[in-house]
């Protein structure tokens, strides 16, 4: 179960942060609003990937949750990447959150499926642990500061 969950941050992180956030930052980030579309339309895709999971057993109301839940994490994840500019941070947040939320099926006798299905609404509260956060990090500020070094980085690409 351990193994699992590292790899699912690992694949995950480098799919939707390593390959789909950074296509997306390049183009839109520009201003504090496109830091902040990049981001919500990145955590977007991650959240509405989690949907998939209708046909892997999980009840509709748990996936419904899990991809809303999946989307203010993504949001996260999304911020954590932009500040760090280090796959290798959101990769390690992603397997130790995962590692905590799946501890049901990985220490428990419970399976992975009977563990995410007993969630209830109030698993829904994760979303502002998650939003509050972001809202830290991408802050004006900040923002700016990553608007800056992506002004850099293309300047730098133009004149190699």
């Amino acid at each position: 179960g351990l193994v699992q969950a590292v790899g699912i941050g690992i694949r995950e992180e480098c799919f939707f942060r390593g390959a789909i956030q950074s296509i997306i930052a390049k183009k839109y980030v520009r201003s504090v609003k496109g830091v902040w579309l990049a981001a919500l339309i990145a955590s977007s895709i991650f959240g509405i990937a989690h949907l998939l999971n209708l046909f892997t057993g999980f009840s509709p109301l748990v996936v419904f949750m899990q991809a809303i839940s999946a989307t203010s994490t993504g949001l996260f994840f999304a911020a954590v990447y932009l500040r760090s500019r280090s796959i290798l941070v959101p990769i390690l947040v992603h397997a130790l959150i995962d590692t905590v939320a799946l501890s049901g099926s990985i220490f428990l006798t419970q399976t992975r499926i009977e563990t995410v299905n007993n969630l209830s609404w109030e698993a829904l509260i994760g979303v502002a642990i998650y939003v509050l956060p972001t809202l830290f990090l991408l802050r004006p500020s900040k923002c700016k500061e990553i608007v800056a070094r992506f002004k850099a980085e293309r300047e730098e690409s133009f004149s190699e």
